[in-house]
């Protein structure tokens, strides 16, 4: 009996042994992958084991393309992996810290990569989080067309191509709408979000493009083997066509560019136009980089072979335009506002906003204030290079004639955008907000009928919700914009 006991505990452990040594996979088109990769699956069952992992060393190539893949969990066992090869697919986070071998990283999106619900489309899922810190002998890098905000390179010191271009997200709108015969609707927007990238001591770096980013600064002043650098387009952009018109706006960020690494010569290729905020470019030669690539750069661009004005020396001051009394007298009338930023390489690069204090007012990013209730605001001007710089003017409000905005009133309501138009019952509403506070959205029928409702919180100059009312039947509807309780705007639309 006890000999029988201990041969059933002994298979018990051997069993309990085997499974802890296959590795965990929970993505089913990675684990297919790989169990049909000879290579990688030697004994040829329906499980990857540890061992067969940690003894691969070639490469990894899973083309998203058709069938993408979500989750890379299991990656960390291939310790020995050299080559990762992803694009394509659909990692929302990519650790490979233990993967201390690789080479070559591959993880990129392509921008046309659509997501389509209802009339409108996204660039989808794409990885926010990427961890090569412990891979000290990775040369290439390739993680374009990603929603990354930060790179922290400055470990990964055998570097010598990287491609971080485009990490932001792309939205487009189209909208057929002959069959009701208003106009069609088109919204495009591209939002960057990689912000910061340091290259701090990457000696052997000789290829960079990061363009299509949010960088508001580059320093590549320690690549001194750099032969490749791509700058350009460090800017969002904001595209609406519809039935209030055609807007159309850009925000540059990039302000700060130190390409003085003592071998500017070897530069082959140097892009860094499409930045407007761009003025200071810190160079070996400034003679040398006005001869040979003051058509690399914008207008507002200049070389220097001293320090560029540091972000500490900025000083913001706000005024009215043409100094005239800061207030408003009108009913929904407007205020232009100016903000003086010195030096002047800084010159406008300002954030407004609007603090509340007894009245209620919107001001748009270049200055321009319009009432919406009587009492007093602060219009706020921030530095966008040095958010610290800021400035503040008491602005007052009087002679309107209540605190309710509806759709006789189209100069404010006209401020709110509504798309796509006519819709499923999923859309965007996107307008001023007046600071911190409570937007109440809710949809009503043509009987008044109250069918829709949620609450959003909003600390900012800017309003933008996504409305998921999918269940309501087609036909017209309004919408109506509340902030803590008092109506704002009213858009009406169709649901199709």
């Amino acid at each position: 009996m006890k000999r029988m006991l201990l041969m059933t505990a002994l298979a018990l452990a051997v069993g309990m042994s085997a499974v802890a040594q296959n590795v965990n996979i929970p993505d089913p088109v990675f684990k297919n992958y790989l169990i049909n990769n000879p290579e990688i699956n030697t004994n040829g069952d329906d499980e990857i084991q540890e061992s067969e992992a940690a003894a691969f060393t070639g490469t990894i190539y899973y083309n998203g393309s058709s069938t993408p893949i979500n989750d890379l969990t299991g990656i960390e066992a291939f310790t020995a992996l050299t080559r990762l090869k992803v694009p394509h697919n659909y990692l929302s986070e990519l650790d490979l810290s233990a993967n201390t071998a690789l080479t070559y990283l591959n993880c990129s999106r392509s921008p046309v990569e659509y997501i389509d619900y209802g009339g409108s489309s996204s660039n989808g899922l794409s990885c926010t989080f990427l961890n090569v810190s412990n891979c000290a002998v990775l040369d290439t890098l390739i993680c374009s067309g990603n929603s990354l905000t930060s790179l922290d390179l400055s470990a990964n010191t055998a570097l010598v191509y990287l491609d971080c271009s485009d990490n932001a997200s792309f939205t487009d709108v189209f909208n057929m709408a002959e069959q009701i015969g208003t106009q069609d609707t088109e919204y495009h927007s591209y939002d960057p979000h990689l912000a910061s990238i340091n290259l701090n001591g990457l000696t052997s770096l000789t290829y960079l493009n990061c363009s299509g980013n949010r960088l508001q600064t580059l320093d590549v002043s320690t690549n001194a083997a750099l032969i490749h650098l791509d700058c350009s387009g460090n800017y969002s952009t904001y595209e609406l066509n519809d039935n209030d018109g055609y807007t159309y706006s850009e925000t540059p960020y990039l302000m700060a560019l130190n390409m003085k690494n003592g071998n500017n010569t070897l530069l082959s290729f140097f892009d860094a136009k499409e930045n407007n905020y761009l003025g200071c470019i810190e160079v070996d030669d400034a003679v040398y980089a006005q001869s040979n690539w003051s058509g690399n750069v914008d207008a507002t661009a200049s070389f220097s072979e001293d320090d560029c004005p540091a972000n500490e020396e900025i000083t913001v001051s706000v005024a009215t335009q043409d100094n005239v009394p800061a207030e408003i007298t009108v009913n929904q009338g407007t205020l232009p506002m100016t903000a003086i930023v010195t030096p002047d390489i800084f010159a406008q690069q300002v954030s407004w906003s609007i603090v509340l204090v007894t009245g209620d007012a919107y001001v748009s990013q270049n200055g321009l204030v319009t009432a919406f209730a009587n009492g007093t605001v602060y219009v706020k001007a921030v530095s966008i290079v040095n958010p610290a710089k800021r400035d503040s003017m008491l602005v007052t409000i009087s002679n309107q004639d209540n605190t309710e905005i509806d759709d006789h009133k189209p100069s404010v309501n006209n401020l709110f955008s509504l798309y796509p138009n006519p819709n499923n019952g999923r859309f965007i509403i996107e307008g001023p907000a007046s600071g911190r506070g409570s937007y109440n959205l809710s949809i009503s029928n043509v009987l008044g009928q109250k069918v829709y409702s949620q609450t959003e919180q909003v600390n900012g100059n800017k309003l933008r919700v996504e409305i998921a009312a999918g269940s309501l039947i087609p036909g017209m509807y309004f919408l109506e914009i509340a902030r803590e309780g008092k109506k704002v705007a009213v858009k009406q639309f169709v649901i199709n």
